[in-house]
């Protein structure tokens, strides 16, 4: 099926000399550049080594892939794309040809062919005991299936993963497509099988005549050494696709995205686009549903780039290889016949493409070959807009560039799309510096998701936490000095560390708190080395230390990284030890140590200004992903000078004694106010968790520190900022903030702000304003909001009356 004629480049001609430089400054405006693909690469692969090490440290051997556009670099904010992670569930053990490879004391699961059907697969289940196929009889909870040989289900497998994702919300909600089930509509979270060891299709593949130089031989010794993957999904033209996996070569997809030139990226980018807006034309003239994939345009520029002699790699050639690739669609389409590029009789076009949409589709396809491009992009430049109030650019990015095929037209003239300049230098590193921001905080924010796994034993009574928390520290202090770790995986070893130690630190002042002694030195330890080490992890941007450890990952390591990748990548945000400050200035607080609490407080406020501090939010719930970078950021006043992350803070029930009192209603879901001092209480009825904004608690400790020292005037000062700070983001109360919207939240858990500074107001003496910001903190959160108990107190009336 792969089999298909060699392409010269000579065939191409008349193809407007400027076509490619104005395609490729459009992409380059909206960081499809090498610095920023980089940047995409690291943050992703930084992503899943962090939630791989995480599961390790949570006692399970569960790895994580970001596969797709996302992590391959080739996306834009125009695209949209959603970030696609694979989970490899490792309590299968998976045999191919038969069952030498079987393991004693596991679930074991034989691949069966399916005829017809190259790329999928039945799994036949063994016993545990023995070699053996399991007998066929009546299975109750449909894991197993019974079809001649006993069948592991694909549709339990995919079903199992999605209710134990209901068991995390609230309403019971997930967003399923395909073989992916998550708890957001842009995220697509597969679980899967893996097998290794023989695997005929790989052989086919590496065995495949080429005309080209393309893959690169290492490549091939590398694809070797990739295990493939079990998908929990069926064939479309299956009758039994319950009980069918779907083998996926993803790893090695992935490499062969990583050997691309910047060039021959673009290119891949600009399929992309164009088959998006072929799609939408074709949808807008009634035309039925069905479109080509990302995945098609992968596989034709596979195709292209393999039967290519003489690659064209220059900038310049950028349209001429946009061609090649659309003449190669071309020939798809005709045929009736995508093939896969790696898995041999494999069409792409089943169950996607009928014969009616690839012909409709084919005739725009061949336009666009016939007239040499002209028509495929249409730029349109608005107005400068500001990125801060003395800065302003004018940055002409994909999405203000409109990408249409117009059938009733022989092109736009080249003076239209002449009209693209060049951004300068300072107005792209801008733009740069926003992207990688927001790469850098969309990994720290799915670190710690994942982190949340944690909270759990830490929330078991004080007397069993200690041991297990202290395992966990010697066990990142281990991959932090253990000299066959790569960059990535110290890094992810540091953040998990500072956020335990910070927990360490709660829990070990807790009793002292409670019995009224002196916070001993275990506890400033504690806190000092989890500041220290949250210092120590703003590598995360700092890509000229991280190559210093000379041991990256594997994907990454062969790639030159220029001065100008290092720069702009650690201009971005950084996180740092400010969340871990906070806590250990509430401890000082809550153990009467009121000029400690100051010092550290007025450090902290230091620090937002020094560095632009941003307060985001660790809660998936809080974050709007369709932002643009610039919206998101470009209120950082100085690129020069590097931003760092506050993230929320996070009390739980046994840091209780550590938090002013009133954040004790926040934790209970009890009918009463609980009192920290009452260790009995503290134990039963807390079960809640306190979140909070990292800059709304700041100020509302200084309020309480301020008043404690008696210093009037500072404390008068405070209050205004807390005020200024929530009523100038008081439509973060709205809690579904999406696309439309245009924006993300400013202040994280706005109810619970909302209440803090109502108690202020209490304090004040003010009841109304008091009572006017606990009745907006209930209008926003209706549920789980202790407002009412706040009302019900200056109503001088219990909520239950």
């Amino acid at each position: 099926m792969a089999k298909h004629g060699t392409s010269n480049v000579e065939e191409m001609d008349n193809i407007d000399p400027d076509l490619s430089k104005q395609l490729s400054t459009i992409l380059e405006d909206e960081g499809i550049t090498e610095e920023i693909v980089m940047a995409r690469r690291i943050a992703f692969l930084m992503m899943e080594t962090g939630l791989t090490t995480i599961s390790k440290l949570n006692n399970q051997s569960i790895e994580h892939f970001c596969f797709g556009s996302q992590s391959e670099g080739a996306t834009t904010h125009r695209l949209m794309s959603d970030v696609d992670i694979l989970r490899r569930i490792p309590c299968i053990n998976i045999m191919r040809g038969d069952s030498k490879t079987w393991k004693k004391g596991m679930l074991n699961c034989l691949m069966l062919c399916i005829k017809d059907y190259p790329q999928h697969f039945n799994l036949q289940v063994y016993r545990s005991d023995k070699p053996k196929p399991v007998k066929s009889q009546t299975f109750g909870n449909g894991m197993l299936l019974s079809y001649g040989p006993v069948l592991l289900s694909s549709e339990f497998f995919r079903k199992h993963f999605e209710m134990l994702l209901q068991s995390f919300r609230d309403d019971k909600s997930t967003y399923t497509a395909g073989p992916s089930a998550s708890f957001s509509d842009d995220i697509d979270i597969v679980q899967a099988l893996c097998t290794s060891g023989d695997i005929p299709e790989l052989q086919m593949w590496l065995d495949r005549p080429r005309q080209g130089n393309w893959p690169p031989l290492k490549l091939f010794e590398e694809a070797k050494h990739c295990a493939w993957f079990l998908v929990p999904v069926g064939n479309p033209s299956s009758h039994i696709r319950n009980t069918e996996w779907r083998l996926s070569p993803n790893l090695i997809e992935r490499k062969l995205m990583f050997s691309l030139t910047i060039t021959q990226l673009k290119c891949y980018i600009l399929l992309k686009e164009l088959k998006r807006a072929i799609t939408r034309e074709m949808k807008q003239q009634g035309g039925e549903g069905g479109e080509l994939t990302s995945f098609h345009c992968k596989t034709v520029l596979f195709y292209t780039l393999e039967r290519t002699q003489d690659l064209p790699l220059q900038e310049s050639n950028l349209a001429m290889l946009l061609k090649l690739c659309l003449q190669t669609l071309q020939t798809f389409l005709k045929d009736g016949v995508c093939p896969h590029y790696i898995i041999d009789r494999v069409n792409l076009f089943d169950g996607k493409l009928n014969s009616t949409q690839r012909h409709a589709m084919l005739n725009k396809v061949t336009e666009l070959i016939d007239y040499n491009l002209r028509g495929f992009v249409k730029s349109k430049l608005d107005d400068a807009t500001p990125l801060s109030s003395d800065q302003r650019h004018a940055i002409h990015v994909l999405n203000k560039v409109t990408v249409l095929i117009d059938t009733y037209s022989h092109g736009f003239p080249k003076s239209q799309l002449g009209n693209a300049t060049r951004l300068s230098s300072d107005q792209r590193f801008i733009a740069h510096v926003c992207i990688c921001s927001k790469l850098a905080f969309e990994r720290i924010q799915w670190f710690h998701i994942i982190m949340l796994c944690f909270h759990g034993f830490i929330s078991k009574p004080i007397e069993f936490v200690g041991d297990q928390l202290n395992t966990l520290i010697d066990k990142c202090k281990e991959i932090i000095n253990y000299h066959n770790a790569n960059a990535f995986e110290i890094q992810a070893a540091r953040e998990i560390l500072t956020t335990a130690l910070s927990f360490r630190g709660s829990i070990q002042a807790a009793p002292a708190i409670q019995s009224g002694v002196s916070i001993n030195q275990d506890v400033m330890d504690s806190f000092k080395e989890s500041v220290q080490v949250g210092d120590v992890a703003n590598q995360i941007n700092n890509l000229s230390e991280m190559l210093s450890y000379g041991n990256l990952a594997s994907e990454i390591k062969d790639c030159s990284i220029n001065k100008h990748a290092i720069e702009t990548f650690e201009k971005a945000l950084e996180t740092n030890g400010f969340s871990s400050r906070l806590k250990l200035a509430s401890v000082m607080y809550c153990s009467g140590n009121l000029q400690s609490a100051k010092f550290i407080l007025e450090y902290a406020e230091r620090q937002f200004s020094r560095y632009t501090m941003k307060t985001l939010c660790r809660c998936f719930s809080y974050y709007n992903r369709y932002i643009n970078h610039r919206k998101m950021f470009e209120n950082k006043p100085n690129p020069n000078i590097e931003s760092k992350i506050a993230l929320c803070i996070i009390f739980l029930s046994n840091e209780a004694p550590c938090v002013p009192p009133v954040l004790l209603y926040e934790m209970t879901k009890t009918r009463f106010a609980p009192d920290y001092r009452e260790t009995i209480s503290t134990k039963i009825e807390l079960n809640g968790e306190a979140r909070l904004d990292a800059r709304v608690f700041m100020y509302y400790l200084q309020y309480l520190t301020y008043g404690g020292l008696g210093i009037r005037e500072k404390q008068i000062v405070v209050l205004t900022k807390f005020e200024d700070y929530i009523s100038t983001h008081i439509d973060d109360r709205i809690l579904d903030l999406h696309f439309d919207h245009g924006r993300n939240h400013e202040v994280s858990h706005m109810a619970t702000a909302l209440n803090l500074l109502g108690h202020c107001w209490e304090m004040e003496g003010d009841l109304n304003k008091a009572g006017s910001k606990y009745k907006l903190s209930r209008d926003s959160k209706p549920k789980h909001n202790p407002a009412d108990w706040h009302i019900g107190r200056l109503s001088c009336y219990s909520p239950d009356q």
